[in-house]
Protein backbone atom coordinates (compact mmCIF):
# COMPACT_ATOMS: atom_id res chain seq x y z
CA UNK A 1 0.00 0.00 0.00
CA UNK A 2 1.16 3.71 -1.36
CA UNK A 3 2.06 6.21 2.62
CA UNK A 4 -1.01 8.86 1.79
CA UNK A 5 -2.01 11.00 4.51
CA UNK A 6 -5.67 11.20 5.67
CA UNK A 7 -6.54 14.12 3.78
CA UNK A 8 -5.34 12.00 0.44
CA UNK A 9 -7.44 9.11 1.33
CA UNK A 10 -10.93 10.81 2.00
CA UNK A 11 -10.37 12.91 -0.61
CA UNK A 12 -9.02 10.50 -3.56
CA UNK A 13 -10.23 7.17 -2.09
CA UNK A 14 -12.82 7.24 -0.02
CA UNK A 15 -15.06 9.93 -1.71
CA UNK A 16 -17.58 8.46 -3.27
CA UNK A 17 -17.03 4.48 -1.69
CA UNK A 18 -18.24 2.47 1.12
CA UNK A 19 -15.98 0.60 3.03
CA UNK A 20 -16.96 -2.97 4.46
CA UNK A 21 -14.56 -4.33 6.86
CA UNK A 22 -14.66 -8.32 8.13
CA UNK A 23 -13.79 -8.48 11.41
CA UNK A 24 -12.49 -12.49 12.75
CA UNK A 25 -13.77 -14.05 16.29
CA UNK A 26 -10.89 -11.82 17.81
CA UNK A 27 -12.18 -8.91 16.51
CA UNK A 28 -9.48 -8.36 14.01
CA UNK A 29 -10.02 -6.60 10.85
CA UNK A 30 -9.12 -9.11 8.30
CA UNK A 31 -10.33 -8.16 5.20
CA UNK A 32 -12.21 -5.42 3.63
CA UNK A 33 -13.68 -3.91 0.30
CA UNK A 34 -14.80 -0.57 -1.40
CA UNK A 35 -17.58 -0.42 -3.24
CA UNK A 36 -20.39 2.06 -4.73
CA UNK A 37 -23.81 0.65 -5.58
CA UNK A 38 -25.06 3.02 -8.40
CA UNK A 39 -28.38 2.33 -10.88
CA UNK A 40 -28.57 -1.52 -9.80
CA UNK A 41 -24.98 -1.95 -10.45
CA UNK A 42 -22.11 -2.93 -7.90
CA UNK A 43 -18.64 -2.11 -8.17
CA UNK A 44 -15.88 -2.94 -6.16
CA UNK A 45 -13.04 -1.17 -6.57
CA UNK A 46 -10.53 -2.83 -3.71
CA UNK A 47 -11.28 -6.49 -2.74
CA UNK A 48 -8.75 -7.38 -0.19
CA UNK A 49 -8.75 -10.34 2.33
CA UNK A 50 -5.85 -11.91 4.33
CA UNK A 51 -6.76 -15.49 4.59
CA UNK A 52 -10.13 -17.62 3.26
CA UNK A 53 -12.07 -17.13 6.34
CA UNK A 54 -12.48 -13.29 5.62
CA UNK A 55 -12.84 -14.11 1.74
CA UNK A 56 -15.87 -15.88 2.38
CA UNK A 57 -17.28 -13.21 4.71
CA UNK A 58 -16.59 -10.54 2.21
CA UNK A 59 -18.20 -12.70 -0.44
CA UNK A 60 -21.29 -13.38 1.56
CA UNK A 61 -21.73 -9.50 2.10
CA UNK A 62 -21.54 -8.96 -1.32
CA UNK A 63 -24.18 -11.55 -1.87
CA UNK A 64 -26.62 -9.95 1.03
CA UNK A 65 -26.83 -7.19 -1.81
CA UNK A 66 -28.75 -9.62 -4.80
CA UNK A 67 -32.05 -8.06 -4.46
CA UNK A 68 -30.03 -4.52 -5.11
CA UNK A 69 -28.62 -5.11 -8.15
CA UNK A 70 -28.26 -6.75 -11.50
CA UNK A 71 -24.45 -6.65 -12.44
CA UNK A 72 -21.32 -6.67 -10.00
CA UNK A 73 -17.64 -5.43 -11.11
CA UNK A 74 -14.98 -6.19 -9.24
CA UNK A 75 -11.63 -4.86 -9.42
CA UNK A 76 -9.35 -8.20 -8.30
CA UNK A 77 -5.69 -8.89 -7.97
CA UNK A 78 -4.88 -11.86 -11.47
CA UNK A 79 -3.45 -14.24 -8.65
CA UNK A 80 -6.86 -13.64 -6.27
CA UNK A 81 -8.43 -17.34 -6.39
CA UNK A 82 -12.31 -15.67 -5.55
CA UNK A 83 -13.30 -16.80 -9.48
CA UNK A 84 -12.34 -20.36 -9.03
CA UNK A 85 -14.38 -21.05 -5.51
CA UNK A 86 -17.37 -19.91 -7.52
CA UNK A 87 -20.22 -22.61 -8.81
CA UNK A 88 -20.91 -22.48 -12.16
CA UNK A 89 -18.76 -18.92 -13.03
CA UNK A 90 -20.65 -16.97 -15.51
CA UNK A 91 -18.32 -14.18 -15.34
CA UNK A 92 -16.44 -12.14 -17.88
CA UNK A 93 -12.51 -11.64 -17.01
CA UNK A 94 -10.45 -8.56 -18.33
CA UNK A 95 -6.50 -8.17 -17.65
CA UNK A 96 -5.98 -5.14 -18.08
CA UNK A 97 -1.93 -3.62 -17.51
CA UNK A 98 -2.06 -1.41 -14.77
CA UNK A 99 1.27 -0.54 -12.46
CA UNK A 100 4.48 -0.39 -13.40
CA UNK A 101 7.67 -0.43 -11.03
CA UNK A 102 11.72 0.02 -11.64
CA UNK A 103 14.04 -0.78 -8.64
CA UNK A 104 16.13 2.77 -8.59
CA UNK A 105 19.02 1.71 -6.46
CA UNK A 106 19.81 -1.55 -6.21
CA UNK A 107 22.07 -1.56 -3.12
CA UNK A 108 19.67 0.39 -1.04
CA UNK A 109 16.82 -2.18 -2.52
CA UNK A 110 18.82 -4.93 -1.50
CA UNK A 111 19.35 -3.59 2.25
CA UNK A 112 16.45 -3.89 2.55
CA UNK A 113 14.53 -6.65 0.96
CA UNK A 114 13.58 -10.12 2.64
CA UNK A 115 15.30 -12.94 1.07
CA UNK A 116 14.43 -16.83 2.13
CA UNK A 117 17.68 -18.05 3.02
CA UNK A 118 16.31 -20.91 4.53
CA UNK A 119 18.80 -23.85 4.94
CA UNK A 120 20.74 -21.86 1.21
CA UNK A 121 24.28 -22.69 0.74
CA UNK A 122 24.77 -21.97 -2.66
CA UNK A 123 26.58 -18.59 -3.31
CA UNK A 124 24.49 -16.45 -6.03
CA UNK A 125 25.96 -13.68 -8.27
CA UNK A 126 23.89 -11.02 -10.14
CA UNK A 127 25.55 -9.09 -12.70
CA UNK A 128 23.22 -6.17 -13.02
CA UNK A 129 23.17 -3.68 -15.61
CA UNK A 130 21.27 -0.58 -15.96
CA UNK A 131 21.49 2.27 -18.84
CA UNK A 132 19.59 5.48 -17.36
CA UNK A 133 21.07 4.68 -13.55
CA UNK A 134 24.80 3.84 -13.84
CA UNK A 135 25.28 3.18 -10.13
CA UNK A 136 23.12 0.27 -11.26
CA UNK A 137 25.72 -1.19 -12.69
CA UNK A 138 27.16 -3.78 -9.74
CA UNK A 139 27.18 -6.92 -9.29
CA UNK A 140 25.62 -8.48 -5.98
CA UNK A 141 26.54 -11.64 -3.87
CA UNK A 142 23.75 -13.95 -1.97
CA UNK A 143 25.38 -16.10 0.62
CA UNK A 144 24.99 -16.99 4.33
CA UNK A 145 22.26 -14.93 4.99
CA UNK A 146 24.36 -11.47 3.74
CA UNK A 147 24.47 -9.48 0.80
CA UNK A 148 27.24 -7.60 -0.38
CA UNK A 149 28.18 -5.60 -3.61
CA UNK A 150 31.19 -6.92 -4.93
CA UNK A 151 33.74 -4.78 -7.14
CA UNK A 152 36.33 -8.00 -8.31
CA UNK A 153 36.60 -7.74 -12.13
CA UNK A 154 37.35 -11.72 -11.84
CA UNK A 155 34.07 -12.43 -10.33
CA UNK A 156 32.35 -11.64 -13.64
CA UNK A 157 33.45 -15.23 -15.14
CA UNK A 158 30.55 -16.53 -13.04
CA UNK A 159 26.99 -15.48 -12.08
CA UNK A 160 23.98 -14.46 -13.80
CA UNK A 161 23.57 -11.83 -16.13
CA UNK A 162 20.19 -9.44 -16.07
CA UNK A 163 19.21 -6.03 -16.41
CA UNK A 164 17.38 -3.86 -14.45
CA UNK A 165 14.15 -4.89 -15.68
CA UNK A 166 14.83 -8.19 -15.32
CA UNK A 167 15.81 -7.34 -11.69
CA UNK A 168 12.69 -5.37 -10.94
CA UNK A 169 10.21 -7.96 -12.62
CA UNK A 170 11.84 -10.44 -10.28
CA UNK A 171 11.68 -8.95 -6.86
CA UNK A 172 8.75 -7.98 -7.25
CA UNK A 173 7.54 -11.26 -7.86
CA UNK A 174 5.69 -10.77 -11.04
CA UNK A 175 7.95 -13.44 -12.96
CA UNK A 176 10.33 -16.13 -11.09
CA UNK A 177 14.30 -16.39 -12.37
CA UNK A 178 13.77 -19.77 -14.09
CA UNK A 179 10.61 -18.17 -16.24
CA UNK A 180 12.87 -15.43 -17.35
CA UNK A 181 15.93 -18.03 -17.80
CA UNK A 182 13.43 -20.01 -20.28
CA UNK A 183 12.66 -16.67 -21.91
CA UNK A 184 16.54 -15.66 -22.37
CA UNK A 185 16.15 -12.28 -20.23
CA UNK A 186 18.50 -13.43 -17.67
CA UNK A 187 21.24 -15.97 -18.37
CA UNK A 188 23.71 -17.78 -16.39
CA UNK A 189 24.58 -21.54 -14.99
CA UNK A 190 21.29 -23.30 -14.06
CA UNK A 191 22.33 -24.55 -10.83
CA UNK A 192 22.52 -21.19 -9.81
CA UNK A 193 19.61 -19.59 -11.21
CA UNK A 194 17.45 -22.56 -9.27
CA UNK A 195 19.49 -21.70 -6.18
CA UNK A 196 18.13 -18.11 -6.81
CA UNK A 197 15.06 -19.32 -6.96
CA UNK A 198 14.77 -20.77 -4.07
CA UNK A 199 16.07 -17.60 -2.50
CA UNK A 200 13.09 -15.70 -3.84
CA UNK A 201 9.66 -15.49 -1.72
CA UNK A 202 6.51 -16.96 -3.12
CA UNK A 203 4.67 -13.72 -3.11
CA UNK A 204 2.84 -11.88 -6.12
CA UNK A 205 2.50 -7.69 -6.15
CA UNK A 206 -0.92 -6.07 -5.86
CA UNK A 207 -1.12 -1.63 -5.77
CA UNK A 208 -4.63 -0.63 -6.09
CA UNK A 209 -4.15 2.80 -6.36
CA UNK A 210 -1.70 4.85 -8.96
CA UNK A 211 0.63 7.38 -7.41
Amino acid sequence: MLVRGRKWWLQAVYHDLTLAIYYDEDKNPTGYILYKIENSKMTVEEFVPLHNEARNGLWNFICQHDSMIKELEMIISETEPLPYMLQEPRIKAEVSPYFMARIVDVEQFFNQYELNWNDQQQEVILHITDSFAPWNNISVRLLNHEITIIKEETIKEKGIQMDINALSTIMFGYKRPLELNELELISGNEEEIRAFEKLMLVRKPLIYVFF
